[in-house]
């Protein structure tokens, strides 16, 4: 058994030899250079409800305090 095992690892050998390997095509996404800064944007259209107005309105607030703290 172990010759034929043997035999069996030498024809797979020979076959993995004979294959060529395709080259990896590159696509397109590869091809595009990665931008380093923010340069896309995404515009939505959102519908809030009463309370949601309120939560967005306390949040810009925050958002804006901790913004003009930072800049002084």
């Amino acid at each position: 058994m172990q010759e034929s095992e043997q035999q069996d690892i030498d024809k797979n050998e020979k076959n993995s030899s004979r294959k060529r390997k395709k080259p990896l095509k590159s696509t397109r996404r590869s091809k595009r250079q990665k931008k380093t800064d923010l340069t896309r944007s995404l515009k939505i259209r959102v519908y809030p409800n009463s309370s949601q107005k309120t939560l967005l309105k306390q949040w810009m607030g925050c958002a804006r305090l901790v913004y003009n703290m930072k800049k002084e």
